[in-house]
């Protein structure tokens, strides 16, 4: 597994990140610890998960499943969207729903709109505390590695007392490092009001300038880029409808590159995710032995900036 080294955390931490966004809800307990003791093993040490996750449930599930090595690995959490409501009657169809939706995985899309999210708030400076100690006990830590603002609006991202109070936590030893995790035109404007998070997480894909827009915000200090997003959101049903559109464009460009037609899709999008991030984390969800292996044999392969640049290239041309 590729490492990059953060000054900030004084650790090196893996290129592939571990999105627990679905942990406790479209996925168990029993394949949630599957995934992550493998995601371990293959050294994955970054670890992302939010108090609305897996329906509320993927801090503390995700403190069950590393056990005793939390030493080991770097959590980001976040605060700004409450845990959903979720009815106990509700709690009781969870694992139904998860047995139909692997007999008839079409119904997935019609699942995920129906779960219940968490309301998105302000938080007054005063209580971030208040929703850092909820955090580590649901993590069963004494720290967070990284505390994120979670979709902040932009006079949030821009607020010096926000990152002022997050400093006295570190001062106090609960938080390490602060990240904006929302929209690149957020934190494009959190950069131009001179806010300094030591990461930011944004969605990124070869449709967007995500990037582009992220790093060119006038930091005082470059923050490390956490990127996400690559084959959700349509994105790969949108490729594929290019290809359909543009069959040798796109096989001409998976062979300058050593990619087969079997698979080019995936594989030209997930090794964009790493070429257009080389010096930053590239969360997946990766439940499946498939989709962990996929990632992670992408993860240890050198990145190549060349490739995510055609890929922008093309798909500009059309």
């Amino acid at each position: 597994m590729r490492t990059i080294r953060s000054d900030i955390l004084k650790r090196d931490i893996s290129v592939l990140g571990f999105g627990c966004a679905s942990l406790g809800s479209r996925i168990s307990r029993t394949d949630g610890q599957r995934a992550i003791s493998e995601a371990l093993d293959n050294g994955v040490r970054w670890f992302d998960v939010a108090p609305p996750y897996g329906d509320g449930h993927a801090e503390a599930l995700l403190a069950d499943c590393l056990g005793g090595r939390r030493q080991d690995v770097t959590i980001c959490t976040k605060f700004g969207i409450e845990p959903p409501s979720v009815s106990l009657a509700m709690r009781f169809v969870r694992p139904v729903a998860r047995q139909v939706i692997s007999w008839l995985p079409g119904l997935r899309g019609a699942v995920s709109r129906s779960r219940p999210t968490g309301e998105r708030r302000r938080v007054p400076v005063e209580e971030i505390e208040t929703w850092v100690q909820a955090s580590l006990r649901r993590l069963k830590t004494d720290y967070i590695d990284v505390l994120a603002l979670h979709e902040p609006t932009v006079e949030e991202a821009r607020d010096p007392s926000v990152y002022e109070t997050i400093d006295a936590l570190r001062r106090k030893g609960l938080v390490r490092a602060v990240s904006i995790a929302g929209s690149p035109e957020t934190i494009a404007a959190a950069a131009q009001a001179g806010a300094a998070p030591d990461f930011v997480q944004f969605p990124a894909t070869p449709f967007d300038t995500a990037t582009d827009t992220v790093r060119a915000g006038p930091w005082a200090s470059a923050p490390t880029a956490i990127t996400h997003g690559i084959f959700g959101g349509g994105v790969m049903e949108r490729f594929q409808a290019f290809r359909r559109q543009h069959p040798r464009e796109v096989a001409d460009l998976g062979a300058a590159h050593g990619i087969g037609t079997e698979q080019v899709e995936s594989e030209l999008l997930l090794r964009f995710a790493f070429s257009n991030n080389p010096d930053g984390v590239v969360l997946m969800s990766m439940y499946s032995t498939r989709h962990m292996k996929r990632n992670i044999a992408a993860a240890r392969s050198p990145s190549d900036p060349l490739l995510a640049n055609d890929l922008k290239v093309l798909l500009a041309r059309f």
